[in-house]
């Protein structure tokens, strides 16, 4: 029946999202309906909304089984109007087969319209098996999104210590310094995330980095009422300056 419908069909009918029915089933990682549809259809038409082609639904979707259908055919560069990529939405959700499969014709370094790469976006989210496979590939360790942050930076904010211990042993800087000036380490402490501070001062991490408002990472603990973190800090040899944040004339 759905065999009959789709042939009767024109595949390139899109509805008033601008959306062709190939958007759905490839989201929906709806294999054999995507296989169906694929004769006759256009997989560069992008949608009005959101300006994402099938390839993007099918990288959100996560099934390696569509995205191969779509792959040779479809340009993973394409961006959408937030200037992402298929890579850049399979890094963030994870889907390491999908990700291993685009990068043999996706570029890792394309940044969308918060200057992030796919890297920035698996680190943020702890992805470690897709970090892994697009620093193989050429992904950029130092890559600065537009609040001045790199993977690492993100990494350690969020608390993602074996991301962080990765990054580290990829030769990620660890004073790197964001446009608030806040390092690793300060990002770890704002956060109260004792893991990664532990594994930050292990690697010899500057105690007493202040960011643009002055404050250290001691500072920040203090500040957001971090008691395990400050005497972390303390045990380290941190100093009692600088404990609250300057106040603003």
């Amino acid at each position: 029946m759905v065999e009959k419908l789709i042939g009767r069909a024109d595949q390139n009918l899109l509805d008033r999202l601008g959306q062709q029915a190939l958007h759905l089933a490839a989201e929906r990682g709806s294999e054999k309906i995507v296989s169906l549809l694929l004769k006759g259809a256009d997989l560069n038409v992008q949608c009005i909304y959101d300006e994402q082609t099938v390839l993007h639904r099918a990288a959100w979707g996560g099934s390696k089984a569509v995205v191969m259908l779509l792959w040779e055919k479809s340009d993973p560069n394409v961006p959408d109007k937030d200037k992402k990529t298929a890579l850049h939405i399979a890094a963030e959700k994870g889907y390491t087969s999908v990700v291993k499969l685009l990068l043999e014709k996706a570029e890792p370094n394309i940044q969308d319209l918060m200057k992030q790469t796919a890297l920035h976006l698996a680190a943020y989210n702890g992805h470690e098996a897709v970090v892994k496979l697009l620093l193989e590939e050429g992904a950029e360790l130092e890559s600065n999104d537009t609040s001045g942050r790199t993977p690492l930076l993100w990494a350690a904010e969020n608390g993602h210590e074996a991301m962080v211990k990765l990054l580290l042993k990829k030769g990620a800087n660890l004073e790197s310094k964001g446009s608030s000036g806040r390092t690793p380490l300060l990002w770890a402490a704002e956060r109260g995330h004792e893991a990664v501070m532990e594994l930050l001062l292990e690697k010899s991490a500057e105690l007493e980095s202040m960011d643009t408002d002055g404050l250290t990472p001691f500072s920040w603990a203090i500040e957001n009422g971090h008691e395990v973190a400050a005497k972390l800090l303390l045990e380290k040899g941190a100093k009692m300056d600088y404990l609250y944040r300057p106040s603003v004339s």
